[in-house]
């Protein structure tokens, strides 16, 4: 973000059912309460029946319960994906929010492709949510259809072959690239590529120092590298989502894509997502983690119990 401000945690709401999700598959977008949309993207999404796992990998069923358990529908309104470091397996998935647009979390790969000669934007970019960079990194691809193609040849370089890069706006004052719908398994095992990778070596130490007022979600679980993105979804409702990598203590790790959609506003998302993380964070140690084994990204995956 260009003009950070302190977040303060707010206690979950009861929401609204499934039908707010479906809203906002079909609808346009409001302005939500709280903080100001990062300004990369319109808010579209779906919903899909709840699930606790995918062929390959899956939650702990004692995660999947604490999941189920939390307050105000976060089920039905919510999403998380897990995938080992260095897999490309299908990843594990839970909630029923699976897609929406990726706001400020397509800046990663974005300042993948822009190269190392951008580093210090990039830095703006990443740690900071800078918008004013992130527009110097899609210009400096070509801008347009260039730049989208140039950054999904980076997703496709991290294993997600299915994700179309917008090029145009949708929604003004929205940047195209932030339009672009990333869906949640596709933007976990992307992630789950970042640390192999030598050319995303500067972006990923980047996600590593992020500002203050957003290390909320994966960042109060203490995870080791992550990015956030949000902005207004339909009848004052707000999303929020994050890519990030957590470690594990014998070295492996768990590359997680979290969502959720809430009627509060900013705030009220930022704590659904630190509900979220830190309840996954509880559980740690049954997380499907991998790691990488070379320098071209080939990994081990570790599946536990």
């Amino acid at each position: 973000m260009t003009s950070p401000r302190t977040r303060h945690h707010r206690r979950p709401v009861t929401l609204r059912a499934l039908a707010g999700l479906l809203a906002l598959a079909m609808s346009g977008c409001a302005p939500g309460g709280g903080k100001p949309a990062d300004k990369t993207s319109t808010a579209t999404g779906s919903a899909s029946p709840s699930s606790s796992a995918t062929a390959g990998n899956s939650l702990p069923p004692e995660l999947v319960a604490a999941l189920e358990k939390l307050p105000g529908n976060l089920a039905e309104r919510s999403g998380l994906a897990a995938l080992p470091v260095g897999g490309r397996g299908e990843p594990a998935l839970w909630g029923a929010l699976r897609t929406g647009p990726a706001w400020s979390t397509i800046k990663v790969p974005l300042s993948v492709a822009a190269g190392d000669t951008h580093r210090d934007t990039s830095g703006l970019a990443i740690s900071q949510s800078d918008n004013e960079a992130a527009a110097r990194l899609w210009t400096a691809l070509g801008g347009g259809e260039q730049a989208a193609s140039a950054v999904r040849a980076e997703l496709h370089r991290g294993g997600d072959t299915h994700t179309t890069v917008q090029h145009h706006e949708v929604r003004p004052p929205y940047t195209p690239y932030g339009q672009t719908n990333w869906q949640l398994d596709d933007s976990a095992r992307y992630t789950a590529s970042l640390p192999c990778r030598p050319e995303a070596a500067t972006t990923y130490a980047q996600m590593h120092h992020i500002a203050a007022d957003q290390r909320w979600g994966l960042g109060s679980a203490h995870a080791e590298a992550y990015k956030g993105g949000w902005g207004p979804a339909v009848d004052q409702q707000y999303m929020a989502r994050q890519i990030g990598v957590i470690a594990h203590p014998d070295g492996t790790r768990t590359a997680v894509a979290l969502i959720v959609l809430s009627p509060g506003g900013y705030e009220q998302a930022a704590t659904d997502l630190d509900i979220l993380a830190g309840t996954m964070r509880e559980h740690l140690d049954k997380l499907p983690s991998g790691r990488c084994t070379s320098p071209s990204g080939a990994a081990e995956d570790k599946a536990k119990p």
